[in-house]
């Protein structure tokens, strides 16, 4: 006999040694204390689309979500970085300095997507078309381009970030941020 299964979504994001996991009413982070014991932290949650009545609006709905999601994901990490610099004054994540600190690195954090990933390979596709009548004379040929030229910048930043132990180590937790969905998916748990 097949028990029955919650069916909603979940989904997580890996952090400074270790993992967070959000369900539609939940958040729950695991990390790794630099002494080896694991410090955890569930929290209630409603989304910002819920709070302010746009879940039916889909490109609105999709707008806050992204953002609602950046900020919980900060704030996710700053919490990961507390544990494992062995901070234990998590509680006073409401203060307006986090909320600062929180905005200022979304902020910078766009800032650094835009530049690297859409100004970076439009500014090398034009170039490109500069010198070829081809690219520039046909737009699908200009977007093929570009499209390449931001599959090699993404490659090479993964392949740069790669390089560095932390990272790795990170990467490592990504895999079990997708483990877990997949065992709850699967109905293994």
């Amino acid at each position: 006999m097949k028990k029955d299964k919650f069916n909603f979504a979940v989904g997580g994001q890996a952090l400074i040694e270790g993992v967070m996991m959000r369900s539609p009413h939940a958040i729950s982070l695991a990390c790794r204390r630099p002494d080896g014991s694991v410090a955890t932290k569930l929290d209630h949650y409603q989304s910002w689309s819920e709070k302010i009545g746009v879940q039916r609006i889909p490109i609105i709905r999709g707008m806050v979500s992204f953002i609602e999601m950046m900020v919980v994901g900060v704030r996710a990490l700053n919490y990961s970085a507390a544990i494992a610099a062995e901070e234990e004054n998590q509680e006073n994540t409401s203060s307006w300095v986090d909320s600062f600190t929180t905005i200022v690195s979304i902020i910078l954090s766009l800032a650094f997507l835009i530049v690297l990933f859409k100004w970076l390979p439009l500014e090398l596709a034009s170039q490109v078309s500069s010198v070829s009548p081809q690219v520039h004379d046909n737009w699908w040929l200009f977007n093929l381009v570009d499209g390449i030229i931001k599959l090699g910048v993404f490659l090479g930043y993964l392949i740069l970030v790669s390089l560095f132990p932390q990272m790795k180590r990170l990467f490592a937790y990504h895999g079990a941020e997708h483990k877990s969905v997949f065992t709850y998916e699967d109905d293994v748990s």
